[in-house]
């Protein structure tokens, strides 16, 4: 029998999405890698890998307390920033399921 993935159990909510939404915008507008963050990240004293950023910014990976501090060092910002609304106007950071958007480039979970 298979196992439930651990976001059937615990799917991402408005906080995680935002969180999503707000590294892939400012990773983006500091025209930096994902394989740049995570050695920034590194830097910061908590490495993530560039397949977890990758996971986080897609919502496929959850994001905890120790990573929300390093990312938001890695990026520059403090960590409310990462938690605020999304800094998207268009989709909030959470476009309808199996789209894109075409502001931000946030894609829904599954998309």
């Amino acid at each position: 029998m298979t196992q439930p993935t651990p976001d059937a159990r615990n799917p991402l909510g408005e906080t995680g999405h935002r969180v999503r939404c707000n590294v892939k915008l400012i990773r983006s507008a500091r025209q930096l890698s994902i394989q740049k963050l995570s050695e920034l990240t590194a830097q910061s004293g908590r490495r993530i890998p560039p397949l977890g950023i990758s996971r986080l910014e897609s919502g496929k990976r959850r994001i905890d307390v120790d990573d929300l501090v390093a990312l938001a060092s890695a990026l520059g910002v403090k960590p409310a920033d990462l938690l605020a609304e999304p800094l998207c106007r268009d989709c909030s950071g959470m476009p309808p399921a199996g789209f894109t958007c075409n502001t931000c480039g946030i894609g829904t979970p599954g998309a």
